[in-house]
């Protein structure tokens, strides 16, 4: 298998995950084709180095699919194929690796599954103010609905985005004093200033 992806040669030095991640970059999908990448390796630096190439693979996947809630059920976990999957004691090593590295956060304290920052919660953030701006909505009552189901949300990066992900994103601009979190009489909102 790996002898499809680089040249064999037996005399050659070892090649470690994240050279042949980044000397062939198409591997990033076909990594997953390769047995070893579902067991948690024991050696420090090259459990490292593929904790960095699960990152990678985790962000891509989520991003295609437009995935923003990742579960230790989730189907990224195993490949059927070649009849390989993480273990779950791995799969938490490998989630724990994304929340430590900020790419992620526990969406509740069972840490069964997380929020994938895909796209970090400060560009979510900026496309929410950049919405209300550009839809003339800012100093207007909003609720979360509104932003990511509303009738005319299919217009925004914002559409179908889980609200507690939002909400996230939301008190960042709260922090830079542009939101106000405020209560309307459909529930809990935000107004851009």
């Amino acid at each position: 298998m790996i002898r499809d992806l680089v040249s064999y040669n037996p005399q050659a030095p070892a090649i470690s995950y994240s050279q042949l991640a980044i000397s062939h970059p198409q591997t990033m999908t076909t990594i997953t084709e390769f047995p070893p990448f579902y067991t948690q390796q024991p050696n420090a630096s090259a459990l490292t180095q593929q904790l960095g190439l699960w990152q990678k693979h985790i962000l891509s996947t989520c991003k295609q699919r437009r995935q923003f809630k990742l579960s230790v059920s989730d189907d990224i976990w195993a490949n059927e194929r070649i009849k390989r999957a993480a273990s779950r004691e791995f799969i938490s090593v490998i989630i724990s690796s994304l929340v430590t590295e900020g790419l992620a956060s526990y969406t509740d304290a069972t840490k069964e599954a997380v929020w994938v920052y895909w796209r970090s919660l400060s560009d979510w953030a900026q496309a929410a103010y950049a919405y209300a701006e550009s839809t003339a909505q800012l100093n207007t009552p909003l609720t979360y609905y509104e932003l990511v189901q509303g009738e005319y949300s299919h217009l925004s990066e914002l559409h179908e985005m889980p609200v507690e992900l939002l909400k996230l994103a939301v008190s960042l601009l709260v922090k830079q004093n542009k939101a106000v979190i405020i209560k309307t009489s459909q529930g809990e909102g935000v107004k851009f200033v």
